[in-house]
């Protein structure tokens, strides 16, 4: 059956173990079964900012490893141009028991060594050249791809059902765009809109399955990893600039099917 139990606390009364015992089980129960299947990534926050030289990490939660991380605050790392590739992450530590409780800790690291799956979450990288400022924010979904001086969220896992999905913002800029563009391509229409009504929190096969409709690819095509999903949702996205179209196109009052 269902049930829940939450503790009352009243003047003049006991305060027994098994009260402070609900309060600590709630919120861990609560998290283990809302996360339950899904994968290690973001699940909110975490964002890069940059300013005079100064990198920044807006408050946010992880889940690795079938553990929620928090960080209340931002934090604040030195941030300068390098003749080559710079990785934001996140080193988790083995856990530590002691003093009647157990506890993970995960260091925000800048590095120009790759991350580490095995051990390290990806916040970002980047390609800062002399003289430039490092852009967080992108204004086109082509932009995400920018090598130099522009945050790459590309090989940033986001925790969800099954395996990590892409990050949410580069979803929502394509999803708007494919709307400003007025497509009439049903699976356009129908991926764009399931992408704003879920803030970008889509699945990865989700993508994959729009993709292999949209382009025609075949059903065996793997689709892996973030980087290689752009690539083909951009490809999709310039199908839609230059007029293309492909199945599922509706027509007046009747279903065409029209070839790329």
């Amino acid at each position: 059956m269902f049930r829940y139990v939450m503790p009352e606390f009243q003047a003049k009364r006991l305060l027994r173990a098994e009260m402070l015992e609900q309060l600590r089980d709630y919120p861990k129960t609560m998290a283990e079964l809302a996360l339950a299947g899904y994968c290690d990534g973001i699940v909110t926050g975490g964002t890069p900012g940059w300013d005079q030289g100064v990198l920044t990490v807006s408050p946010g939660m992880l889940y690795w490893k079938g553990r929620l991380y928090f960080q209340e605050t931002p934090a604040s790392l030195p941030c300068g141009p390098m003749d080559r590739m710079q990785y934001l992450k996140v080193r988790f530590t083995d856990e530590q028991r002691e003093a009647g409780q157990m506890s993970g800790t995960g260091e925000i690291l800048l590095e120009t060594v790759e991350t580490d799956p095995a051990r390290e979450l990806e916040l970002c990288r980047f390609f800062l050249q002399e003289g430039a400022r490092l852009r967080v924010e992108h204004e086109r979904f082509e932009d995400f791809s920018t090598r130099y001086d522009t945050v790459n969220v590309l090989h940033v896992p986001y925790a969800a059902y099954g395996e990590s999905a892409m990050a949410p913002v580069m979803l929502k800029q394509y999803a708007r765009e494919l709307l400003e563009l007025k497509t009439e391509n049903v699976y356009d229409a129908a991926f764009a809109m399931n992408i704003l009504a879920r803030e970008g929190r889509i699945p990865a096969a989700c993508v994959r399955e729009y993709l292999k409709v949209r382009l025609d690819l075949p059903k065996a095509e793997p689709l892996s990893g973030g980087e290689e999903l752009y690539r083909h949702l951009l490809s999709a996205l310039g199908r839609v600039k230059r007029g293309e179209r492909s199945t599922g196109v509706q027509g007046q009052g009747r279903r065409e099917i029209r070839l790329v």
